[in-house]
């Protein structure tokens, strides 16, 4: 069995790969959870709305409709939510908030997010670094090329001027 080798620069970019792949698919179900949250919201308050518009017939009209939308928006969410845990269900069981807790759930997502967020700016700075050694070095080595050119050419005419 011949194993490769992997340079650090590879394993970097292997490692950028894997957290943007995460944030991918947390983004995903977290985009429908916090869609969710913000629907629920807007019903919490057309409630209010409806409640305090008793007297006028067309605000009420307007906050009832406003309502089946939010509904009817709210139950295709959960449904693209049901199908997103479904086709994810080996992964997402694995996660320790249940699935019922959304609230838990959107929290434990942003949080994860966040940290591979933060893990992909840890490894491209090191990408950056490692590029920076590489050039150093290629400097240094030019550098030291150019120094032993003119160590030769100064030995050389010191062994001229000492042969004359």
């Amino acid at each position: 069995m011949v194993s490769q080798r992997i340079t650090p620069k590879e394993l970097s970019n292997l490692l950028v790969e894997k957290h943007q792949k995460f944030i991918e698919e947390y983004k995903k179900e977290f985009d429908i959870l916090d869609r969710i949250f913000v629907l629920k919201e807007k019903q919490d308050q057309l409630e209010y709305w409806l409640h305090d518009s008793k007297d006028d017939p067309e605000k009420n009209q307007k906050y009832l409709k406003a309502m089946r939308a939010a509904d009817k928006e709210l139950l295709k969410l959960n449904e693209e939510l049901k199908v997103l845990y479904s086709s994810n269900s080996n992964e997402t069981e694995t996660h320790n908030v249940p699935k019922t807790n959304l609230k838990g759930r959107y929290n434990l997502l942003k949080n994860r997010i966040e940290m591979h967020k933060e893990a992909i700016t840890y490894w491209d700075k090191k990408l950056k670094d490692l590029s920076k050694d590489k050039e150093a070095k290629k400097r240094g080595k030019v550098k030291k090329v150019g120094e032993l050119k003119k160590k030769k050419a100064k030995k050389a005419k010191r062994t001229k001027k000492a042969g004359k």
